[in-house]
C-alpha cells in the first residue's frame, strides 16, 4: 500500500508541474537557430497583430492567417537577432540606443498608451517585440547599402539553412511558416 501512494504523489507532482508550466507560457512553439520560443512569447506576438488587424481598415484576417503571421513575425525577429550578431556584435546595443534616442527626442510621446492602443502590448513588450526588431533591420539595411541583394541573399541562407522546428500543431517550416492541409 506504501508504495501505491509513493507513485501516486510522484503522478500528481509530475501533473501540477506540467500543468504550471503551460499555464504560465513555458510550453516550446518552435525552436529558431538553437533558440526556443515559449508560448508566452507567441502570444504576445499573436496578440498584437491582431490588435493591429482589429483597428486597421481592411477585413479582419482569419485566426489560422493569424497564426501563420505570428510565427512568421517570431522567426523573422530571429533572423534579424542572428544577422545582426553576425555581421556586428555591437548592432544589438547600437539597435538599443537608437530605440532609446528615438524615444528620448520624439516630444510629447506616451509610448505606453500608443503601444497598448495600438498593439495591446505593455511598453517594454513594444520595444522588444516591434522597435528593436526594426532597429535591428534598419541597422542592417545601412550596413549592406552598398549592396542589397547581399542583405537578401543573407536573409535567404537562413531560410534555408537555419534549423526550424515547429511545435505549434497545423503548421510547419518550409523555407516560410506554412498552414497544414
Amino acid at each position: 500500500i506504501f508504495k501505491k501512494r509513493y507513485w501516486i504523489l510522484i503522478l500528481a507532482v509530475i501533473f501540477l508541474a506540467g500543468a504550471a508550466v503551460a499555464a504560465y507560457g513555458f510550453v516550446p512553439v518552435m525552436k529558431v537557430g538553437g533558440k526556443t520560443i515559449v508560448f508566452a512569447e507567441y502570444l504576445k506576438t499573436y496578440s498584437a497583430i491582431k490588435s493591429y488587424d482589429k483597428i486597421s481598415r481592411r477585413s479582419a484576417a482569419p485566426a489560422a492567417e493569424i497564426t501563420r503571421q505570428a510565427l512568421e513575425t517570431l522567426v523573422e525577429n530571429r533572423f534579424l537577432d542572428i544577422l545582426a550578431e553576425r555581421t556586428n556584435t555591437d548592432f544589438k546595443k547600437e539597435a538599443e540606443r537608437l530605440v532609446e534616442d528615438s524615444i528620448k527626442t520624439t516630444p510629447n510621446l506616451s509610448l505606453e498608451e500608443a503601444a497598448k492602443k495600438i498593439y495591446g502590448l505593455s511598453e517594454t513588450d513594444f520595444k522588444r517585440l516591434v522597435l528593436l526588431p526594426q532597429a535591428e533591420k534598419d541597422l542592417l539595411t545601412q550596413h549592406y547599402s552598398y549592396n542589397p541583394a547581399e542583405l537578401q541573399n543573407l536573409l535567404n541562407d537562413l531560410a534555408k539553412n537555419a534549423q526550424i522546428k515547429i511545435y505549434y500543431p497545423g503548421y510547419y517550416w518550409d523555407g516560410e511558416v506554412k498552414i497544414k492541409k
